[in-house]
């Protein structure tokens, strides 16, 4: 106890955290500080802890929003008593057994927390300080007040207001149930909970809103969210409300033993499957309302996670904010209404109650196709999707239930015809009659300027800035805008409108703030307001609504997301492994997300000329052949390295001394690209893979260990007596006669075919039996129990789940009924994480806490120790600096790889709340005996997503920085300190101030500017808006110049950009899933090629560049660009099996053969990745091959004009030596395509 004799209670809050004042004994002093103020170091906050006898630790989220915790317990003197409330109970079993409080006391005391009023709080008091200060106070056991009931009505008065309802019902009036959590009730602080109630009426619905608590408590006589839920929104098994309102936060599976709420998968008993009713997640902010509206990152961290993040774990769909944090006069906080918000909600789940009751036959439905660029090859692009064929399977399903549609189309690729043959984004082929004659239908510019006079003025001037005064002139003819799309009865199958950067190519040297056109808005109103949707369905990844600008997260009605999608109801087709991007359309769209499936994959193996050639290289190292023979085999292979080109990919020249490891690199070379994994074709939404595909599908889902199973292939090579890591990690070693562990490899790849072909035309209901499996692969001479484990595995889950690829379209009808869309993990199902499968399911992320993990530090450090091995191999020293690229989806599918790379590049490793937890709470140094080597100066360029997402990794990596630079030690063993010390007596000598020096040269992360998205060199290279690589070097400064640290959200820091561009000498961006690679995204030239260029112009040299990948979490490689290149080149976009599997998919298929050869352009125009034999392969593989060629021109014949226009481009800015009848042929199909485009009488139907 204190000196004084007076027993000190100490609170340490977070920001939405409030104690209610308390009427305690003298001998008592209470105390309250932020969370805030001691991670700032505050020497007031810690003194006042170093002085209690009694702390409390109360944090509405999670504890890891305290970076001094650690510290708090390190400090904490023998005397003192902490006491942590968390409402995330996993982290409170994790530090319970560190605090001096057992478990009866601890619950005793969360009782009291748990109705923390007044009195219960002066209670509490004299319970602290009776039982633990030993001081002789009488107390008193909690109170309780009535847990649960329907909010504003006395507990006798419920069923009455229950048939009142009920009687509305019958009347065809909609009910919405509204949830509010107790501590609202508690606390009084319910004017924002009025309000919204209020809203809900005047829209005509009636409003059933319920207060209870999350969790069940006997001896508190808390019955929990469940039995609330089952009481009070459902009568006679029949949900009473027609849509939900969430306001309580975090994951109501936090409050369940067993799992979610939601119920296990397969389980249907579970109350919100019974309810069967959207969930709409609205939620405050502890920002102002005047803090709201400047500032644009919209929510504060805190909300984010518990509001937004963990919501999303039940498949809620993310709303807006209806309340902000306001100062009352007696200095106490309360949340106040937000109209505007509070609108939206109440509007949106008006609307999706208005879907669920409206008969089928009713429902007006719009499905929308991306248009990105807005050419007419690219309709329906959609990352490892046939959007067209989906399109169909859904018009299909649509049909079958009742949806109007009196037209029947043959196949996707005949809607695709049929929208070209009216109107697309494409009209430059067309005159402005023909355009308004052929168009579904045209919005009048007066009707426009009405929608237009409702917008806010902030969205006013801003439009008008971008696109002069409404309507402006894009896309108006006559004073009407063309509606590009077909209508078949009540379905409307349109384009996403152009977002239109092209029409401002020139600014984006400079400019980052160009809106979405009038155009834009008038398209998305019409949908709404003359077609008269219910619902929206966007097909694919991705779109441009949810990228528009506006607030990063918790939108207002100035954001250019909300005011296209305004209160629609929203589904969403997505990738499953995209599942950044996809976040982003759940929060800045309100989407209902429906995962697909990855497309099948497979071995590249080899083709061609280097099928031979691996055979040669094969009889050369492992033949028992005479020295002459060996001579010979000799000379055949070295004149082939050259003739093949293969020369280039290992980094041989004919003049330089030949010996045995040269044929080793070239078998491990050919080893790598059999093995490499190709996409065979797209995924069609809702069909199960066939065929060959199925096979591949299962095989790939088994190509890496589950828990203590293993993989097939090690399965396998255990059935012969091997390991498959020692196979691949000497794969020219010799393990029998005539055969390297790589061409076991190989052998079993082929092995794992046959055993799943097999078990498929079985029916695959068990797994081989001993006869069998002796019969399929020979006698075993290792041990066959752990095959027999991975084929069981198959059967019991791999197959099964891939089975329910149907769930994607049942589950998609479910979103149009209004029904509630299971959620599911997002991710990469192939990279070990089997529980994201059944696809169809709504999309979530992570726990923003969490990274990084344990297990992604691990394997950032062997990223780092990689990148660093390559760059003293290829350059012989450390880099100084180095710069990332960091995307949202990888930390999310990866939890936080290549942030713990960035930690162990700079010395430093995550403190977690435990061994056992992956809550990251602070930041160790590592020694640099330990580290034996310099810190190395990191540089980050974030996506826009990656900020939105995760401000914590923001928050961790300049807490990392100012770490670091603060250390003792010499620039020769520190090169943060090195340029933070220079960059600091620069700034100093520049007159600048000292607090303000030390925070500029600590600036390590840089993005585009808040509430945009992009690294603008695309639009240049689209638009041909460029001359040479420095210009998209200007392009990826301006976009990316934009400082992130704790104290600044995207201030334009662009001088200070390029000061540390100008010492990076390495680059890196990282890969961590099998289905994309470096040219089968655009992000990947837009960062890391504009990165690189940007590092040209700033440094006048050229940086060692890599890519790392993490495919195969336990066995990460580190490649230059320039070996990446060579290596997607040769095994997928010259290998038939990529061209085959897209020959498949008709219009659609084509499409990717352009997008690949945009984004092949943009890699060489940023970063000369591509050299003259690579342009003149693949200008002969698809264009110059007849079958290829003429497939592309009756498909698609945009697409092929497409990819031979890119290829003379590149020839024509000298980007490669093309051979004269090379240039020849290429003119020729150019010139083919553009008579055949004119004359207007092709479309991607066959005729």
């Amino acid at each position: 106890m204190a000196s004084d004799l007076t027993y000190r209670i100490l609170y340490i809050l977070d920001g939405h955290t409030s104690v209610a004042p308390s009427q305690d004994d003298p001998s008592i002093r209470v105390d309250r500080i932020g969370v805030s103020l001691l991670d700032s170091g505050d020497t007031v906050g810690w003194r006042l802890v170093k002085e209690a006898d009694f702390i409390f630790l109360l944090t509405h989220g999670s504890v890891s929003c305290f970076r001094g915790l650690n510290r708090l317990f390190d400090e904490l003197a023998s005397r003192q008593v902490l006491f942590v409330f968390s409402n995330m109970e996993d982290e409170v079993a994790e530090l319970l057994p560190r605090l001096k409080v057992n478990q009866a006391d601890y619950l005793t005391i969360q009782r009291y927390i748990k109705c923390f009023d007044a009195d219960n709080a002066t209670r509490l008091h004299r319970f602290v300080a009776s039982r633990f200060g030993g001081l002789s106070l009488d107390y008193e056991p909690a109170r309780y007040p009535r847990w649960q009931g329907i909010y504003g009505q006395e507990e006798e008065d419920e069923q009455v207001y229950v048939r009142q309802l009920l009687d509305a019902k019958t009347r065809g009036v909609s009910v919405i149930g509204v949830i509010v959590p107790f501590y609202l009730c508690r606390s009084h602080n319910l004017l924002h909970v009025d309000s919204l109630l209020s809203c809900i009426e005047t829209l005509g619905a009636k409003v059933l809103p319920i207060f209870t608590t999350g969790s069940e408590d006997p001896v508190t006589g808390e019955q929990g969210l469940s039995v609330a839920l089952e009481k009070y929104f459902l009568h006679d098994g029949v949900p009473i409300p027609d849509s939900i309102i969430n306001l309580m936060p975090y994951s109501m599976g936090v409050f369940e033993q067993a799992g979610p709420i939601w119920a296990r998968e397969d389980d249907k008993t579970g109350i919100i499957e019974r309810l069967n009713l959207p969930i709409l997640q609205a939620y405050t902010t502890y920002h102002s309302a005047e803090e709201y509206r400047k500032n644009v990152e919209g929510l504060d961290a805190i909300a984010l996670i518990s509001s937004v993040c963990y919501p999303e774990f039940d498949g809620q769909i993310d709303g807006y904010p209806i309340g902000t944090r306001e100062l009352a006069d007696d200095g106490l906080p309360y949340y106040a209404p937000f109209a505007e918000g509070i609108e939206t909600v109440a509007k949106l789940a008006f609307r999706w109650a208005l879907l669920r009751r409206k008969p089928n036959e009713e429902k007006r439905i719009a499905i929308i196709f991306h248009n990105m660029p807005p050419r007419n090859d690219s309709i329906g692009c959609a990352a490892g999707l046939d959007s067209p064929q989906s399109v169909y399977n859904v018009v299909e399903i649509l049909r079958k239930e009742g949806i109007y549609l009196p037209d029947r189309y043959k196949d996707g690729d005949e809607i695709i015809g049929r929208i070209i043959d009216a109107v697309t984004n494409d009209t430059g082929w067309l005159e402005d009659k023909e355009v308004l004659a052929r168009a579904v239908d045209s919005i009048p510019t007066s009707l426009y300027l009405r929608w237009h006079d409702l917008l806010t003025q902030e969205v006013q001037t801003r439009l008008t800035k971008s696109w002069d005064k409404a309507p402006g002139t894009f896309k108006v003819i006559d004073d009407q805008m063309p509606v590009p799309g077909i209508i078949n009865g009540n379905v409307f199958i349109g384009l996403q409108p152009p977002r239109g950067y092209e029409e401002h190519a020139e600014e984006i040297y400079h400019s980052t703030e160009v809106v979405c056109p009038h155009y834009y808005i008038a398209l998305y109103r019409w949908i709404r307001h003359v077609f008269e949707a219910d619902v929206f369905i966007h097909v694919g990844t991705h779109g441009s609504l949810e990228w528009l600008p506006g607030k990063e997260k918790g939108l207002s009605r100035s954001c250019f997301p909300l005011v296209n999608a305004e209160d629609m109801p929203h589904l969403y087709i997505y990738h499953t492994a995209i599942i950044g991007e996809g976040i982003q359309a759940k929060r800045r769209s309100a989407a209902v997300l429906l995962n697909h499936m990855e497309p099948a994959m497979t071995e590249g193996g080899t083709y061609g000329d280097l099928t031979d050639f691996d055979a040669l290289v094969s009889k050369y190292l492992t033949s028992n052949i005479t020295p002459a023979q060996k001579a010979s085999l000799r000379s055949e292979i070295l004149q082939q390295v050259v003739t093949l080109n293969l020369d280039k990919d290992i980094g041989y020249s004919e003049d330089q001394e030949v010996d045995e490891e040269l044929f080793v690199r070239l078998h491990n070379w050919l080893g790598t690209l059999k093995g490499s994994m190709v996409r065979d074709g797209l995924h069609i939404f809702g069909q199960v893979p066939e065929a060959e595909r199925l096979e591949s599908s299962i095989r790939m889902l088994l190509r890496l260990p589950h828990g203590k199973i293993p993989s097939l292939l090690d399965g396998l090579a255990r059935y012969y007596g091997y390991s498959e890591d020692v196979l691949r990690d000497t794969p020219e070693h010799i393990v029998s006669e005539g055969m390297t562990a790589s061409m076991m490899i190989d052998r079993l790849t082929a092995l794992s075919r046959q055993v799943i072909t097999s078990m498929l035309a079985s029916g695959f209901v068990h797994a081989p039996d001993e006869a069998e499996l002796t019969h399929i692969l020979g006698r075993c001479t290792g041990e066959a129990h752990s095959l027999r484990a991975v084929l069981q595995l198959a059967i019991s889950e791999v197959y099964p789940r891939l089975m329910r690829a149907t769930d994607e379209l049942a589950n998609l009808y479910l979103g149009t009924q209004a029904g509630f869309v299971p959620p599911g993990k997002g991710g990469s199902p192939c990279r070990g994480a089997l529980d994201i499968l059944p696809t169809g399911r709504n999309m979530y992320a992570i726990d923003p806490n969490e990274i990084p993990s344990h297990t992604a530090y691990a394997i950032g450090m062997n990223l780092g120790a990689q990148l660093l091995e390559r760059q003293l191999e290829d350059t012989g020293k450390y880099p100084d600096s180095i710069a990332i690229v960091l995307y949202s989806g990888d930390q999310m599918r990866t939890y936080g790889e290549d942030i713990g790379e960035i930690l162990w590049l700079m010395g430093l490793r995550p403190q977690w709340l435990s061994d056992t937890s992956d809550k990251v709470v602070g930041l160790e140094v590592i020694p640099l005996s330990e580290l034996g080597r310099p810190r190395i100066d990191v540089v980050s360029r974030i996506s826009g997503l990656l900020r939105d997402t995760f401000p914590n990794i923001i928050t961790l990596i300049d807490e990392a920085v100012r770490i670091v630079v603060a250390l003792d030690e010499s620039h020769e063993d520190n090169y943060v300190k090195k340029h933070y010390d220079e960059e600091l007596a620069q700034l100093l000598e520049d007159g600048i101030d000292p607090e303000t020096a030390r925070q500029e040269a600590a600036i390590r992360v840089f993005g585009c500017p808040p509430g945009t998205y992009g690294g603008g060199v695309n639009v240049l290279v689209e638009t041909k808006q460029w001359q040479n690589s420095d210009d998209l070097g200007t392009a990826a400064i301006a976009w990316g110049g934009h400082a992130y640290t704790q104290g600044l959200h995207g201030a334009l820091r662009r001088e200070a950009f390029e000061r540390r561009l100008s010492k990076v000498e390495a680059t890196v961006k990282n890969q961590n899933i099998i289905g994309f690679d470096l040219y089968d995204i655009d992000d990947e030239y837009i960062y890391h090629g504009g990165i690189i260029a940007a590092v040209k112009k700033c440094s006048g040299r050229t940086p060692q560049s890599y890519y790392g990948n993490t495919s195969d979490p336990s066995r990460s490689i580190v490649r230059t660009v320039m070996e990446e290149s060579a290596r997607v080149m040769r095994s997928r976009l010259l290998n038939p099996i990529w061209i085959e599997g897209l020959k498949r998919h008709g219009y659609r298929g084509a499409y990717d053969i352009a997008y690949n050869m945009d984004n092949i352009f943009g890699w060489d125009a940023t970063a000369d990745t591509v050299l003259d034999w690579n342009y003149e392969a693949l200008a002969e593989h698809f264009v110059g091959n007849p079958d290829n060629r003429d497939w592309m021109r009756e498909v698609n014949p945009w697409a092929l004009q497409e990819v031979a226009e890119k290829l003379l481009e590149a020839a024509q800015r000298g980007m490669w030596n093309a051979k004269p009848e090379t240039i020849e042929m290429l003119t020729e199909v150019f010139l083919d395509c553009e008579g055949l485009l004119e004359e207007g009488g092709r479309r991607s139907t066959k005729e």
